[in-house]
């Protein structure tokens, strides 16, 4: 008797498991198509569009090529690599164009893997700094690449590489000033296999945090989290927004100006799994890509080639009040599409009534207010 309920026991440990995974992965979730206006994919984005950094104007700066394993495949077999594109809001038809970049002895653009963008503008003369993220193909080094954009040629200029500790991988970067930021470690990476991967975030492992960089070394400024992703900044640079994809959260942290440590002060359970997040123009709100169907985004990512292997996309509106915290009971949605038009949602952007998608490794969608 005494065995029979131990089986039992071990059978309904296992039930349970089962089902709490499968609704970890999304497999019962149901949601419906809605746009807000009239959403058409953007001429000329390839190989995603996975963030992207927005001056007041409405210029949008687009990374593309990030690793996946179908597009690094691709990408190699092409000869291929990730570039930096252009979007204007206030010329939306014209679709999205290919930055040139000044050569540098520095970088290998042959190699180039994009990920993460931030950017400081210049409002007089719109010679605005740029921060990327690069994980170059073929190589174990985490990187971020500064550049200078000419509004009067249009192209970037590379300015220095920073190398940071590569045990980590980096994710999503925000600036505070010249040469300092924020940046999100999605993991403590002493493997870079897709399988240990796997395994950190089907264990839920806490190896993430969030760290600042100072102009010569950046240190951790958070404890260990959860798949760190998308990072932002309060308009008054106040207050700082991460988004953890796994624990479907926003973390709210108050920072201490004179030595940039944190303090949480609010986590807001979202019920979906965030990418990147950005603030709106008008400092009001957070724009979230988010992933509505975890298991989907899986299959996409390695096969996103293939039309078959498609993941919804969805992006979230998250007010912030006059003190910088979120309003949870405003939290909307603006967008979702099951995949058909835009395929695994990373990021957005808005200017007056547009709204601009960004995707990991599909197309980049724009949308206008009806």
């Amino acid at each position: 008797m005494f065995r029979n309920a131990i089986l039992a026991a071990v059978f309904a440990y296992l039930v349970y498991g089962t089902v709490k995974y499968l609704m970890f992965m999304d497999v019962f979730k149901v949601s419906f198509k809605h746009y807000p206006g009239t959403c058409k994919k953007v001429k000329g984005a390839r190989y995603g569009s996975e963030d992207m950094a927005w001056t007041r104007e409405g210029l949008v700066f687009v990374t593309t090529g990030l690793s996946t394993p179908a597009v690094e495949k691709h990408l190699l077999a092409t000869g291929t690599h990730g570039e930096i594109q252009l979007f204007d809001f206030q010329n939306p038809t014209s679709g999205v164009v290919n930055l040139k970049i000044e050569h540098s002895k520095d970088l290998n653009l042959t190699k180039t893997r994009f990920h993460g963008i931030t950017l400081q503008e210049d409002k007089t003369k719109g010679e605005h700094i740029l921060y990327v993220l690069n994980h170059p193909s073929g190589e174990d080094s985490e990187l971020i690449e500064k550049f200078k954009f000419s509004p009067s040629t249009r192209q970037l200029s590379h300015l220095k590489t920073i190398e940071l500790d590569n045990s980590f991988f980096f994710n999503n970067i925000v600036a505070l000033s010249e040469d300092q930021f924020f940046i999100t470690n999605f993991a403590y990476m002493p493997s870079k296999s897709v399988f240990f991967h796997a395994l950190v975030n089907l264990f839920h492992v806490s190896l993430g945090s969030l760290h600042f960089y100072n102009g010569t070394s950046s240190t951790a400024v958070t404890p260990r989290l959860l798949t760190p992703n998308g990072v932002a900044l309060s308009p008054d640079q106040r207050h700082v927004y991460v988004a953890a994809t796994m624990e479907q959260s926003v973390y709210v942290y108050y920072r201490d100006s004179s030595t940039n440590t944190l303090s949480l002060v609010q986590k807001v359970y979202l019920g979906i799994k965030g990418d990147n997040l950005n603030l709106t123009p008008e400092g009001d709100a957070l724009l979230l890509g988010a992933i509505p169907v975890f298991y989907k985004m899986v299959i996409h990512l390695m096969w996103a080639l293939s039309p078959d292997c498609i993941s919804p996309s969805s992006v979230l509106r998250i007010p912030l009040g006059a003190d910088g915290l979120v309003q949870e009971s405003d939290i909307t949605e603006l967008f979702y599409d099951p995949g058909d038009l835009i395929s695994g949602s990373s990021t957005a952007a808005t200017y007056k009534d547009q709204l601009l998608i960004g995707s990991v490794a599909n197309s980049l969608v724009h949308c206008q207010s009806s």
